[in-house]
């Protein structure tokens, strides 16, 4: 198995973990499940209808010089190492952390690439009811359509379903829906110039979250979806 085959099975067993699940059947929304191109500032910024709201697809780029002061802001966070860019709802209690073993997901996924090109980063709502994971490595695929087969082809092997896919193939980026019996997941795929990026979610309400509360962690995952940039020069 060669490394690129190792590396996207790696994202493909970690973004099929990170699922959403819903407290009413979702069959009919995914049967509506559109993509919808949106014309912002001339630019074509195309969007998928996901479970989560409208997820942006295209990938979008920042210059790195925008986020000189980032670290005064403690709602964003910045990677210039595996150029991203991420922000989350202020005083809305998300944390973030970047401290999550290397060695304990390398251990968990089977991975046997480097581990200093394993790039992770989360972002968890308390008290433990959400979740939006970003995944990096190095990149592998010269188009996203290439990219998107591979991941596809992953996670499907441990039973997901694929219940829409959107693709941008001029901007490199992907939005995908998948299902697992009544559990439904959403994923967006990323080509950079030199990493690829996975941004996987799961929201699980507890006991003691109310329907609105619910709610707002569904908008706040997609802001969150939607926030990422890829840093360029």
């Amino acid at each position: 198995m060669n490394n690129t085959a190792v590396k996207w099975i790696v994202l493909g067993v970690l973004g099929a973990a990170f699922v959403f699940l819903f407290r009413s059947d979702i069959s009919g929304f995914i049967r509506r499940i559109t993509g919808i191109d949106v014309d912002i500032a001339k630019r074509h910024i195309i969007v998928a209808a996901t479970p989560i709201g409208q997820t942006t697809v295209s990938v979008q780029t920042s210059p790195e010089a925008q986020y000189v002061d980032a670290k005064a802001q403690s709602n964003v966070y910045v990677d210039k190492h595996y150029r991203f860019s991420i922000s989350w709802p202020i005083n809305s209690g998300w944390i973030p952390s970047n401290t999550r073993s290397k060695d304990q997901l390398a251990a968990l996924t089977g991975y046997v690439g480097p581990i200093e090109d394993l790039g992770t980063f989360f972002v968890t709502k308390t008290p433990g009811v959400g979740l939006v994971s970003v995944y990096v490595n190095p990149k592998q695929f010269d188009n996203i359509q290439a990219a998107v087969d591979w991941y596809v082809t992953t996670i499907t092997r441990r039973g997901v379903t694929i219940s829409s896919s959107t693709i941008d193939q001029d901007t490199g980026g992907a939005v995908l829906v998948t299902t697992s019996g009544t559990v439904s997941g959403v994923n967006r795929l990323l080509l950079g110039d030199k990493y690829q990026y996975v941004i996987a979610m799961t929201s699980v309400p507890s006991s003691h979250t109310s329907a609105d509360e619910y709610e707002q962690i569904r908008i706040d995952t997609n802001m969150i979806f939607n926030s990422f940039r890829v840093l360029n020069q």
